[in-house]
């Protein structure tokens, strides 16, 4: 089996307390930019603690 691990930028915010994950990026910019459409269109109680966070993606084949 080999890992394959990939460096991204998360775009998350919080539901009822819990983290919830819109997506993954490979860029901050493309991150960036989904957090500004997000913030356009999410519903305001998904638009609360948005933000970006770096993070790891780890994938197993």
């Amino acid at each position: 089996m080999t890992n394959w691990n990939q460096r991204c930028f998360v775009l998350v915010s919080e539901a009822e307390g819990l983290p919830l994950l819109h997506g993954w990026f490979k860029t901050e910019w493309e991150a960036e930019t989904a957090r500004k459409h997000a913030e356009e269109t999410l519903p305001e109680e998904l638009r609360a603690g948005l933000r970006i966070t770096p993070g790891n993606l780890q994938f197993a084949f």
